[in-house]
């Protein structure tokens, strides 16, 4: 069973705005409405109106000056970094469904892995290496390593079928439901071979995240290890009192 929980309000309004976008309704260089105009629209606070359009600038899709209002940008060229927002599980996910996940091996775990992401030596872990690629485009925006229960892995060719997270994927066929996710945020510099890949420099600076995948019962049955260069991926997040 997935996460079934609604979308924030300014998240879906960015959505629907980034759908009419990309579908050519507001073309490259229009006008958006304004924070009063979507206000009005959408039956909203100007507080959420501003979170979407700060969602929107995030993705690259609209460029907000003080004077010239709010221009759309070409979306096939949005300059800016990825944007996820982080706030539960489903948000999470999202991330697997907005970036196809163009895989370059599948292999048993590396014993150096395991220990990176605490795994147990218990079970046969099997590692999907690959590039996460920001939908219609063509730079990578991470190096990933997926860590999944062998037991629990679907087919190569199921998993290259599947637009979402596998996460997901392993929920749809049987498996396990991902009832909670840890997840870690720390800095580090790029190594040669994840420059190399990333078509980066060696020493960048990037942002890896480490996600840890637990059912109802806590156990862990997927991890991950993705490393974004500096630049191209970045958390939102708005907390409320």
């Amino acid at each position: 069973m997935t996460d079934t929980t609604p979308l924030p309000r300014y998240r879906q309004i960015a959505d629907e705005l980034a759908a009419q976008i990309t579908s050519g309704r507001y073309t490259t260089g229009a006008l958006l409405p304004g924070e009063m105009e979507l206000c009005e629209h959408y039956g909203v606070s100007r507080h959420t109106a501003r979170d979407a359009l700060r969602l929107l600038q995030d993705r690259g899709l609209i460029r907000r000056r003080r004077g010239s209002g709010t221009v759309v940008m070409d979306p096939a060229e949005a300059a800016g970094p990825f944007a996820q927002e982080w706030g539960n599980v489903r948000d999470i996910q999202q991330y697997a469904r907005d970036a196809r996940l163009v895989i370059r091996s599948i292999d048993p775990a590396a014993d150096a892995l395991i220990e990176t992401l605490a795994l147990s030596s218990d079970v046969a872990w099997i590692t999907i290496r690959g590039l996460r690629v920001r939908a219609g485009g063509t730079e990578p925006l991470a190096l990933t390593h997926i860590c999944v229960d062998a037991q629990l892995l679907p087919s190569r060719a199921d998993i290259d079928a599947w637009s979402g997270a596998l996460a997901d994927l392993i929920d749809s066929r049987g498996g396990p439901t991902a009832r909670t996710v840890e997840q870690t945020i720390t800095a580090v510099l790029l190594d040669r071979e994840e420059a190399r890949l990333l078509g980066a420099r060696t020493g960048d600076p990037a942002l890896c995240t480490v996600r840890r995948y637990r059912d109802a019962d806590g156990r862990l049955f997927q991890a991950s290890h993705s490393v974004h260069p500096a630049g191209r991926f970045a958390y939102h997040m708005v907390v409320e009192r």
